[in-house]
């Protein structure tokens, strides 16, 4: 049952480690080379770049050609001449450049993204991972996380395969991935720093004892994991890199939460410089697969993304996602791109991840608050520094269905942990835990949604006990317009910390 999870979630050996002072302090000292042919799917052994497309990318650019192949719009119809953008602060952008601009409105002409922004992506990842030259990564543009973990699944997994992730994952690849394409996924244990390195051993050395296909591919969040807010460190994660090593595990770092790494105490927060090494720091093989997203630190309405992996997998990656989509938006590569540009001559891409930062460390204080006021003795808990979650196990719980349920009739939405477990969104027995995010929510409703919770689990312990007459429904808390209104909320929050009393 799920309920008999010990309290691995609320016992940590110490979360993530420090930054490197040297790349070379993470890299392992021998790699194995990745045979690709033992790990693409059929699908991905089949697929090849389409004739038209071949002829429109390759003749991009060339003036001297007569263009009479492709069905491109002609430019004179764009109706944009120009582009300004009004940032925060008052400063504004203006995009005029006229190639710029058409670049903006017309079909992908690079098979793997808008070059100015790829360009810029280049070099922020070598400056912020520093990967192994060894491993060969190049760069792909993409639609943002989700479809991007799609597009590795079907070159990587397919109908039918198997996977391993945490035992608790992203409900996303459970109920929309996994499920329809008969995925069968093997969850391994997890503890306050994600997941466990023994427990994944065992996991490979069930896959190998059960008689069915063995996992090839690892799932993983490493930062501010989804739902449990975990963070893995360095020893940790060179830990997991070897095992993948071993057993020829390729890594899918899915990592929307890197930048959002947070510091609740008097410290300044880590910036860009503070960030914690990742799996694609350590990839000397080139078998890390690493997503990363401007939807959490910039923009999500850009749909916009990119992964670094390897050259073999990064060709059959950008067929499928030319196939599907004819690549990311390019009106919103063009954004990104002038907007990177812009804040990097200005020195202000650093001061924006620290406000962002800042920002989610003084609502997780805000959460964390409320629940050390309400919640002791009713639930366990790690505090998060990273990410938008606080992952909470109910005691004296076996299973948290009816107190949801309970916390709906008050206005109150949480994540039922059971939709996060890998066998979900109905795993056989009860699940204890609840996710709450404290990325959106005012002061009021979080200090209103924790004190619901906490009345409601008062009055189930004193019902159970035998002494719940004077706890009538009635008492349950609401949400209120006055509740509102009388407690500060967060969402102006953009700069000036104090808006809630002690943040």
């Amino acid at each position: 049952m799920l309920s008999d999870v010990p309290a691995r979630f609320v016992q940590s050996n110490g979360v993530a480690g420090a930054k490197l002072k040297n790349a070379s302090d993470a890299v392992p000292q021998s790699s194995t080379a990745v045979d690709w042919a033992t790990h693409l799917t059929a699908e991905a052994k089949l697929r090849s770049q389409p004739t038209l497309r071949r002829l429109v990318v390759g003749s991009a650019g060339k003036h001297e050609v007569a263009g009479l192949h492709g069905g491109l719009p002609h430019p004179s119809i764009f109706p944009l001449e120009g582009i300004t953008l009004h940032l925060k602060g008052g400063a504004s952008l203006t995009i005029d450049d006229p190639q710029t601009v058409t670049d903006a409105q017309q079909y992908n002409l690079t098979s793997q993204g808008y070059d100015p922004l790829r360009e810029w992506v280049r070099v922020h990842t070598n400056e912020q991972h520093h990967p192994p030259p060894s491993g060969q990564h190049d760069i792909l543009i993409t639609n943002g996380n989700n479809h991007t973990f799609e597009v590795l699944v079907a070159n990587l997994v397919g109908a039918g395969g198997c996977m391993l992730c945490e035992e608790f994952t992203y409900p996303h690849v459970v109920e929309s991935v996994a499920v329809p394409l008969g995925i069968r996924l093997h969850g391994v244990a997890m503890d306050a720093e994600g997941l466990q390195p023994d427990a994944l051993r065992q996991a490979m050395q069930n896959a190998k004892q059960s008689g069915s296909s063995v996992p090839k591919v690892l799932y993983i969040i490493p930062t501010g994991q989804n739902p449990t807010g975990a963070v893995s460190g360095l020893d940790r994660k060179k830990a997991i890199y070897q095992i993948c090593q071993e057993e020829d595990i390729i890594i899918l770092e899915d990592d929307p939460y890197y930048y959002l790494q947070f510091s609740t105490g008097p410290g300044e927060q880590p910036g860009l410089a503070g960030l914690q090494p990742s799996y694609l720091s350590l990839d000397v093989d080139g078998r890390v697969a690493r997503m990363d997203t401007f939807s959490k630190f910039l923009v999500p309405g850009l749909r916009l993304g990119w992964l670094t992996v390897h050259p073999e997998l990064l060709l059959k990656a950008c067929m499928t996602l030319q196939g599907a989509t004819v690549g990311a938006c390019g009106l919103s590569q063009v954004i990104t791109a002038e907007l990177m540009r812009h804040w990097e001559q200005k020195g202000q891409l650093e001061a924006h991840v620290r406000d962002v930062q800042g920002q989610y460390a003084r609502r997780a204080a805000c959460l964390l608050r409320a629940a050390d006021s309400h919640l002791q003795g009713l639930a366990e808990w790690v505090a998060p520094t990273a990410g938008m979650f606080l992952w909470m196990r109910l005691l004296h719980c076996s299973d948290a269905d009816d107190v949801i349920q309970q916390l709906v009739e008050a206005g109150i939405i949480v994540l039922p942990g059971r939709v996060a477990h890998f066998q979900g969104p109905c795993p056989p027995g009860g699940c204890p835990f609840i996710r709450m995010s404290f990325s959106k929510a005012s002061s009021a409703e979080m200090e209103n949604g924790i004190s619901t919770l906490a009345w409601i689990l008062r009055a189930r312990s004193a019902q159970a006990n035998g002494s719940s007459k004077n706890l009538a429904p009635t008492a349950l808390p609401s949400l209120s317009g006055a509740c509102r209104a009388a407690t500060p909320g967060m969402d102006q929050m953009a700069g000036n910390p104090p808006v809630v009393p002690g943040l």
